[in-house]
């Protein structure tokens, strides 16, 4: 490697990757494929993915994981539990645009997005779509799973640790198509009334039982909610 290398540019990939780094990227930093290899030779770099890369030779870390998902799949984002904070899914959630065919990859579930580019928050490291429109895709999974009760504690949870009801509420009014749209905006109404009446109302759906949750959720006010199957005393048969 010589002059023609930005050192700058690989060292900030380095810090804002993770010591992720894929291939194209290394090229706009001027290494060539020969540069490349001798450092894989060299084990500065250790293939995780064709034409993806970390700077270390031990476990990936769970970012990191989520760093080779974004990179292998590139354009692409985070999206659904892997957008919301503190849901934590074992698999890792990708989202590409509505109409890119790919495989996926181990670890990974893949969904293809419509209006990838504006619900997604490309300065987020790893890049992922909006923790609103995240929180609708969750809710609306579960629901289409007659997991009512797991919607709302994933909407009780983003909205304690992320975002606001009345922001989602926004973000769903601008969508146009959303599955169960009517039990969604009911959650989120409860959620902002500190009452459960769509749990409640769920219970009368197959396979869920509801009962009145025992603290009033205030999302807006950054107080703390009270959510979770434990929480929400509400079970599936």
């Amino acid at each position: 490697m010589d002059s023609r290398v930005d050192h700058r540019l690989l060292e900030h990939l380095r810090h804002v990757q993770s010591g992720v780094l894929a291939r194209w990227r290394l090229k706009d930093a001027g290494l060539n494929d020969n540069d490349i290899e001798r450092m894989i030779r060299r084990r500065d770099l250790t293939p995780a993915h064709p034409g993806v890369y970390v700077d270390h030779t031990g476990p990936l870390t769970p970012r990191q994981r989520e760093w080779v998902a974004v990179l292998a799949y590139w354009p692409a984002a985070l999206c659904h539990e892997s957008a919301v904070p503190r849901l934590r899914p074992l698999t890792i959630h990708v989202g590409v645009d509505l109409h890119r065919t790919l495989q996926p990859i181990a670890g990974t579930e893949l969904h293809r997005i419509a209006h990838l580019q504006e619900r997604t928050d490309w300065r987020a490291a790893p890049p992922r779509t909006k923790v609103d429109h995240a929180t609708i895709d969750v809710m609306v999974k579960r629901i289409t799973g007659d997991d009512v009760a797991g919607a709302y504690a994933a909407l009780a949870e983003a909205c304690f640790s992320a975002t606001r009801p009345d922001r989602v509420e926004r973000a769903l009014a601008r969508r146009a198509r959303v599955p169960h749209r009517g039990l969604v905006a009911g959650m989120l109404s409860d959620l902002r009334t500190g009452a459960c009446s769509v749990l409640e109302r769920g219970s009368r759906q197959p396979g869920v039982v509801g009962r009145r949750c025992q603290a009033r959720p205030r999302g807006a006010r950054g107080q703390r909610h009270r959510h979770g199957s434990a929480h929400l005393r509400a079970r599936v048969r």
